[in-house]
């Protein structure tokens, strides 16, 4: 089984994001991504990840993700498809949306 699951994560040059996390088999992270295209409300308190990448797996071949309002941007999802993607994994609501 793989899991992705996403959070808010302060990284290493200080800013939030909202990330998601490919974990593996055996609980260990596979890769990280950086969420491309907040929505309107998130931008001021995240930052916008710059990359989309996949993640090569032993049984799954190259997996990438999507979180929230990426889907509704074409240009990422084609952007992984060309890096050479087999699946995506897209998590419809991240850590830092709240229901009122």
């Amino acid at each position: 089984m793989y899991l992705v699951v996403c959070s808010d994560l302060a990284e290493s040059d200080g800013a939030t994001y909202n990330t998601a996390f490919l974990l593996g088999r055996d609980g260990k992270e596979i890769g990280r991504y950086l969420q491309g295209c907040p929505t309107w409300g998130e931008t001021g308190a995240r930052q916008r990840g710059k990359q989309v990448s996949g993640f090569s797996t032993p049984d799954l071949g190259t997996a990438g993700m999507l979180i929230c309002y990426d889907l509704v941007v074409p240009e990422t999802a084609r952007c992984l498809a060309l890096a050479g993607a087999d699946i995506i994994f897209f998590r419809p609501w991240a850590a830092g949306h709240r229901r009122r």
